[in-house]
């Protein structure tokens, strides 16, 4: 038998009492009905004409001055009612704004405060220090094995690990100071009033708390750690993205150094000068991507052995355009797209430009015999990436057999089994594969058998020097010999003079690149080709040395 459930009235405030003024006006109206018809009924018991018409004319006024009465009564108590509604609205109101105030101020899982409220802090902060300088520090804490274990336990674990810090933190640091969570698994706090010495001090306590802890999920300990980022407020012209993008670097330097350590942040200190400038690219390739200022050039890979019709084989390499219409080489931003994880962003730019580009050129690419497009390490690691790939082939005209793909052999080695998948699959579908900068690992023979490539790029630090240097002519001799024995073909990178090109066909290198032979060129030469009628052979000849 079901349950009966007993029934549930909806709650009855009871009415207030009313108010002294509405009390006056019962009363009057009252006293005003009561004159009234003491009046009326003396008009009909009275005989004389004149004190009848004096009764009823009273009985009138003291009627006329009853119902105004009622009136105004009903009126107040109207404009009673309504000023409560409007109280009570208020009330609601200014509950609902601390709410959205509070909201937008702090972080939902943490309770903390956020990135926006912590930056606001702080930027007051800096506007009082310009006038009354006093030493304060900001300290950026990121948790060392967060990751892990969210990865390990599931993203239920990783809330419940924040929220056990955040309250582990809050209880350790002072009521002046300003502590909120800045990112996934980032904490920040501002040390107001603080000597550099003391703020140490406080760092190094905050490390020894986080490494004591074991964070406990469903019945196994976890080890947490953390490395701190510490920099101290004494530039009276610091801005917040300098402090932050300092504290971030002193951070990741601590991270460098073996993590679970407390870094400050120094301008003398040349590694983190070095990683203080990357972040600054950031934004400026955020931007850039945004404003679509980056461009496509391509570099051609001529066979070292003279050839009467040469193959169109070229590398599409990627430029930057800053805000004055200059070109940025490569080599000025893509450390720093690697370091912070946007390596992928401009290889999907990278990609989806090319393919555009020789889809909207079909008389190009029948000449073409090879498109050598570069990947990050990055790349090679995302599943999505993979798809976007597969992706570009299904909806474009260009045949897969038309385009290469160079991976680092650095970064194959380091995503093994990733980039064995990744280089299966599109070799499946007909791509080609080189493996660039070879030579330049340990153990870098090792793994040719591994990955399935076509070409083998020799690193361009045995080929500058090959023609002077013994030792290095000897490392591209096994290279050439053993790609070849492997049924691979091999390209020379940083070709520089007709010396080393010498030497390279005396080796049997069967390509070379490098401003020895032509440097980067951007693409409208094709454009201006095919509008001439002179084709990319023609276009090469005349670029090619």
């Amino acid at each position: 038998m079901a349950d009966i459930q007993p029934e549930i009235r909806p709650e009855t405030r009871p009415e207030k009492p009313p108010t002294k003024i509405a009390q006056v006006l019962n009363a009057f109206t009252a006293a005003a009905l009561l004159v009234s018809g003491s009046l009326l009924l003396s008009a009909f018991y009275v005989e004389e004409e004149l004190i009848r018409a004096f009764c009823l004319g009273a009985f009138c006024f003291s009627l006329t001055v009853a119902v105004l009465l009622f009136a105004i009564t009903r009126i107040n108590r109207a404009l009673v009612r309504s000023h409560e509604r409007f109280h009570k609205a208020l009330e609601v109101s200014n509950d609902l704004s601390a709410k959205l105030s509070y909201q937008e101020s702090h972080d939902s899982l943490t309770g903390l405060l956020n990135r926006q409220e912590f930056e606001g802090r702080l930027q007051d902060l800096l506007k009082q220090n310009s006038s009354q300088p006093i030493e304060h520090a900001v300290c950026h804490i990121n948790i060392d094995r967060f990751k892990v274990i969210n990865e390990t336990c599931g993203p239920s674990a990783g809330d419940e690990l924040l929220v056990e810090l955040a309250e582990l933190l809050r209880k350790r640091v002072r009521h002046r100071d300003t502590l909120a969570r800045i990112g996934g698994d980032e904490f920040g706090i501002i040390m107001r009033d603080c000597s550099l010495e003391h703020a140490e001090h406080v760092a190094e306590d905050l490390l020894e708390l986080l490494g004591e802890l074991r964070f406990n999920w469903h019945g196994k300990r976890y080890a947490v750690g953390a490395s701190i980022g510490l920099v101290p407020l004494t530039d009276p012209a610091s801005s917040v993205s300098n402090v932050l993008s300092s504290a971030d670097a002193a951070c990741h330097a601590a991270k460098d150094k073996g993590g679970h350590r407390v870094f400050m942040f120094s301008h003398s200190n040349a590694d983190l000068a070095k990683r203080h400038g990357h972040m600054r690219w950031v934004s400026r390739i955020n931007r850039a991507l945004d404003e679509n200022r980056f461009r496509l050039s391509f570099q051609p890979i001529t066979p070292i052995e003279p050839s009467d019709r040469p193959p169109i084989h070229y590398e599409l390499l990627i430029r930057m355009q800053d805000e004055f219409g200059n070109m940025i080489a490569p080599g000025a931003f893509l450390p720093a797209a690697e370091l912070y994880s946007l390596s992928t962003k401009l290889d999907r730019w990278v990609l989806s430009s090319a393919f555009a580009w020789l889809d909207s050129h079909p008389r190009h690419v029948e000449e073409l015999s090879l498109c050598a497009i570069n990947l990050s390490g990055h790349s090679l690691g995302d599943d999505r990436f993979l798809d976007f790939v597969v992706d570009l082939f299904v909806s474009s005209r260009v045949p897969a057999s038309k385009i290469c793909f160079e991976i680092t052999e650095t970064a194959a080695i380091a995503n093994l089994e990733h980039a064995s998948r990744f280089i299966g699959t599109l070799k499946a579908l007909g791509s080609r594969f080189a493996l660039d900068d070879f030579g330049s690992g340990l153990s870098s023979f090792a793994y040719l058998k591994t990955l399935p490539v076509d070409y083998l790029k020799i690193d361009g630090m045995f080929i500058r020097d090959i023609h002077e240097d013994p030792i290095h002519l000897a490392m591209v001799r096994s290279i050439n010999e053993v790609g070849h024995l492997m049924g691979m073909e091999t390209v020379a990178e940083f070709v520089e003079n007709d010396d080393i090109v010498q030497v390279l066909r005396e080796v049997g290198v069967d390509y070379g690149q490098g401003y020895g032979i032509c440097p980067p060129q951007p693409l409208e030469i094709f454009e201006r080709a095919e509008r001439q009628e002179t084709g990319a052979r023609g276009a090469l000849a005349m670029v090619v040395a």
